[in-house]
Formats: structure tokens, sequence, C-alpha cells
């Protein structure tokens, strides 16, 4: 009868084991899988605000070149 018991714990033990490796792993893929995710939205947020500072500087310049049309039709 004891050895059925240490057989039977022992068989849990390993199971137990399993379960906690497959949930560390689990834990690791969705890591892996949320990194690119958070690199993705970053590039995203980049790209945005890099177009939006060329599109000011742009804006700036043709306000600027308006100006000195003016200036000069006024010349």
């Amino acid at each position: 009868m004891k050895i059925k018991q240490y057989v039977i714990k022992t068989c849990l033990d390993a199971i137990k084991r399993h379960e906690k490796q497959n949930e560390t792993e689990t834990t690791k893929i969705r890591t892996l899988e949320t990194i690119p995710e958070e690199k993705e939205e970053y590039i995203k947020e980049t790209k945005a605000e890099l177009d939006q500072e060329q599109w000011r500087k742009e804006s700036t310049k043709k306000q600027q070149d308006f100006v000195d049309y003016k200036q000069q039709m006024l010349q």
C-alpha cells in the first residue's frame, strides 16, 4: 500500500512540475509576443512625430516664402 501511495505522490509531483514548466513557457511566449507589438507601437509613434515635425518645418518655410513674396510685391 505504501508503494502505491509513493508512486501516486511521485506521479502527482511530476505532473505539478510539468504544469509549472508549461506555465513558465507560456509566460515566456506571451512576453515574446508582446515585445514586437510594443516595438511596432513605438515605431508608429516615432514616425508620427517625425511626420508632424516635417510638416511643421514645411509649413513654416511656406509661410516665410509667402511673407517674402508679399514683401517683394509691395516694393
